[in-house]
């Protein structure tokens, strides 16, 4: 299996939320795979853009994006 942390931690970050019914906030996920919250949140950046992961600024919550559920 080859070595790459920065595709195992997007992963890790899109696990829980496909998971969850609900929207869930960048300090769940970052306490439930225990990662420091600013790693997450750029995480959580990279997956916006890249439109896996949507921002809901009025909850402060992330949920999947519209690409996750083309995969």
């Amino acid at each position: 299996m080859a070595n790459a942390p920065a595709a195992a931690s997007a992963l890790d970050v899109l696990e829980p939320l496909s998971r969850h019914a609900e929207p869930l906030p960048a300090a769940s996920i970052a306490r439930d795979l225990a990662l420091p919250r600013s790693s997450v949140y750029h995480l959580l950046a990279v997956l916006c853009a890249r439109g896996y992961v949507t921002h809901f600024a009025e909850e402060r919550r992330y949920g999947l994006g519209a690409a996750a559920y083309e995969l």
